[in-house]
């Protein structure tokens, strides 16, 4: 992983998220659908490259007993989130093109890591409370990917 590419996961808000890169520019942004209902009914969030049109839309099916989150292009799913067990400290990334992922996300560390189907590696570093430092290998950080892990940064923040 010594090629690879870094990624600053900021959490600006609420809930949104930024997705910078080592020189601090925002490359792609994870925030809330401004036509979703705040109450009840159906919670999405878009992910889009900075300045262009959204990419993906990211869904939550179920919340408990663990998590799924469904990641939708053009209304059909290109990939989802599961959590495999009720601590949230383990997600499988599972998408239409390309590997799935195990993301591991231990309660008391600051490092985390994400294991593909084909022996890809993530390496994801906690910096503060709501910045997390990624390093994909080389050719791995796919947008489907990086939003997934958005998500589950975002959501592992605000205890979703």
């Amino acid at each position: 992983m010594t090629q690879g590419n870094d990624y600053w996961f900021v959490m600006s808000g609420r809930q949104s998220a930024e997705i910078k890169d080592t020189a601090g520019t925002t490359l792609y942004s994870l925030y809330r659908s401004p036509e979703a209902d705040t109450g009840r009914g159906p919670q999405e969030w878009v992910f889009s490259r900075a300045g262009k049109r959204p990419l993906f839309g990211v869904q939550r099916l179920r919340r408990f007993p663990c998590l799924h989150y469904s990641i939708t292009q053009d209304g059909r799913e290109v990939g989802s989130v599961l959590g495999l067990n009720l601590m949230r400290t383990r997600y499988y990334l599972k998408f239409s093109r390309g590997p799935g992922w195990v993301l591991f996300t231990p309660m008391y560390s600051v490092l985390f890591y994400a294991i593909s189907d084909d022996a890809g590696a993530v390496a994801v570093r906690t910096k503060r409370q709501n910045t997390w430092g990624v390093r994909f290998g080389p050719d791995l950080d796919a947008p489907e990917l990086i939003a997934a892990l958005a998500f589950v940064f975002l959501g592992r923040l605000r205890s979703w």
